[in-house]
C-alpha cells in the first residue's frame, strides 16, 4: 500500500512540474499502472504525444516502464538545463 502512495505522490510532483528524486522515479518506475489514460494524455501533451500511442499500446509492464523510463529521461535533460 505504501508503495502506490509513495507513486501517486511522485506522479503529482511529476503533472505539477516539480523537481522529483531518484526515489519519486523508482517509485513511479514500480507502480506504472497507477498511470492512467488522462493521466498519460497531460503528460503526452507537455512531452509528445508518441509517449501516449506508445504506452497506450503496450501490452506489458516491462513495455510500459521502458517508455516511462524514456520519458522521464527527457525531464531529467529539461531540469539539468533549468540549472
Amino acid at each position: 500500500m505504501r508503495e502506490i502512495l509513495d507513486a501517486k505522490d511522485a506522479l503529482l510532483k511529476w503533472t505539477r512540474g516539480e523537481p522529483m528524486d531518484d526515489k519519486d522515479i523508482a517509485a513511479i518506475l514500480n507502480k506504472p499502472d497507477i498511470i492512467d489514460r488522462n493521466m498519460m494524455i497531460n503528460l503526452a501533451r507537455k512531452y509528445g504525444m508518441i509517449y501516449l500511442e506508445e504506452f497506450m499500446s503496450a501490452t506489458t509492464n516491462e513495455e510500459k516502464i521502458a517508455i516511462l523510463d524514456e520519458l522521464l529521461k527527457k525531464v531529467d535533460i529539461e531540469n539539468q538545463g533549468k540549472k
